[in-house]
């Protein structure tokens, strides 16, 4: 009696299904991965972004316009910034705010001498 080798149709189309199963869940799993990346870089340049615009005031004085955007490539990001008097003389609170995209926003409060 001759036997022959080798895996039946039923085999095959089961070791099909566990292989899509995992190349489905592993696309899943890459796309989600990339959008914490794109996040965390978003959140990084908008915190240096903020950080740049507190030391332009510290610097050069609160500026006159008080919220616009970045220029290129760091257009779609916006400011604004916020100057209050603080209950101690010669003390002035500062709040950076950057945001982007529909809701997402990053904020710093600082607090610099008046002149």
């Amino acid at each position: 009696m001759r036997t022959e080798e080798g895996f039946t149709i039923l085999e095959v189309m089961i070791c099909l299904a566990i292989l899509s199963g995992v190349v489905v869940t592993m696309l899943g799993s890459l796309n989600y991965h990339l959008g914490l990346v794109s996040y965390n870089r978003d959140l990084v340049t908008a915190a240096l972004l903020a950080r740049e615009k507190g030391e332009e005031a510290a610097l050069f004085g609160v500026p006159n316009l008080r919220k616009g955007n970045f220029t290129e490539p760091m257009e779609r990001f916006s400011w604004e910034i916020a100057a209050e008097e603080t209950e101690f003389e010669g003390l002035k609170r500062l709040d950076v705010r950057v945001g982007w995209g529909a809701d997402r926003r990053v904020s710093f409060i600082s607090y610099l001498l008046k002149d």
